[in-house]
C-alpha cells in the first residue's frame, strides 16, 4: 500500500499532504521520517493520511532534524501551507563553515571555497576537522574530511567504511563503521592501536553517518 501511495502527488492543501511532500523531497521513507520526528512508522503514516494531527512540537523536531540534511522548511508552510515550500538549503555550507585558522590566508580561502563547492553539489554534506590520532595512518589530526550524510535506516549500507558519525548524544567523530549484535546500533573502530582515544565504541546509536569522500591535508594544500 505504501508503494502505491508514494506514486500519488501529495495534496498540499492538507498538513498530511505537505508532510508527504516534505518527506519525499528529503528522499526519506516513513520509517526514517518518523525517526526524525521521534514517532513510530504508523503514527507518521496516520499524519500523512490526515487521520491524526501533527503537533507543533513534533513539527519543530522534524524541521530541525531535516536541517542536518540540508533541507530548509518553515513551520508556517508545514502547518498552514503559507510561505514557500521546502527547498534545498543553498547556504548550508555558510551556516557550517570549516573552523580553521591558518596563517596562510590564501590556503584557508582555497579550502573554504572547495568545501563550499562540495556543499553546493551535495546539500546533505557534513565535515569534520580531525581532532585525534585514532584513525592514523590514513587520517591525521587537523585533516579535514567531508562526506554526504546517510539517515539512520540507510547507515547499514556503510558497514566497513570510514565515516563521520553523529551519535545520539550529538558527539561527532571519525571512525570505521562496523556492525553490532545490538539492533539499530553499530560498533565504531579506531585504526590506530596506539591511540589514547577509545579503540572500540560498542552499541553506538547514530543519528547519521557520512562516508568520507573529501579529504584535505593542510600540509598538502
Amino acid at each position: 500500500m505504501d508503494k502505491k501511495l508514494n506514486t500519488l502527488k501529495p495534496n498540499l492543501s492538507t498538513i498530511g499532504g505537505r508532510l508527504k511532500y516534505l518527506r519525499e523531497f528529503a528522499h526519506l521513507d516513513r520509517n526514517e521520517a518518523g525517526h526524525l520526528a521521534r514517532v513510530a512508522h504508523d503514527t507518521y503514516k496516520d499524519w500523512e493520511n490526515n487521520k491524526t494531527n501533527l503537533t507543533t512540537t513534533r513539527a519543530y523536531w522534524l524541521i530541525d532534524a531535516l536541517q542536518a540534511y540540508g533541507i530548509d522548511c518553515s513551520i508556517e508552510w508545514l502547518l498552514t501551507g503559507e510561505l514557500d515550500p521546502p527547498q534545498k538549503d543553498s547556504t548550508f555550507f555558510i551556516k557550517n563553515p570549516i573552523k580553521i585558522n591558518l596563517k596562510d590566508e590564501k590556503k584557508q580561502k582555497q579550502i573554504q571555497e572547495e568545501y563550499s563547492l562540495f556543499c553546493r553539489h551535495n546539500p546533505c554534506a557534513t565535515h569534520l576537522v580531525v581532532a585525534d590520532n585514532a584513525m592514523l595512518p590514513t587520517y591525521e589530526p587537523e585533516d579535514i574530511v567531508a562526506g554526504i550524510q546517510y539517515p539512520p535506516k540507510k547507515i547499514e549500507n556503510l558497514i566497513g567504511q570510514n565515516c563521520i558519525v553523529t551519535l545520539k548524544n550529538n558527539e561527532v567523530m571519525l571512525r570505521n563503521l562496523q556492525a553490532s549484535s545490538t539492533e539499530n546500533c553499530y560498533t565504531l573502530l579506531a585504526t590506530n592501536t596506539q591511540s589514547s582515544s577509545a579503540l572500540i565504541v560498542h552499541n553506538a546509536e547514530l543519528i547519521s553517518a557520512a562516508p568520507v569522500i573529501w579529504l584535505r591535508k593542510l600540509g598538502q594544500v
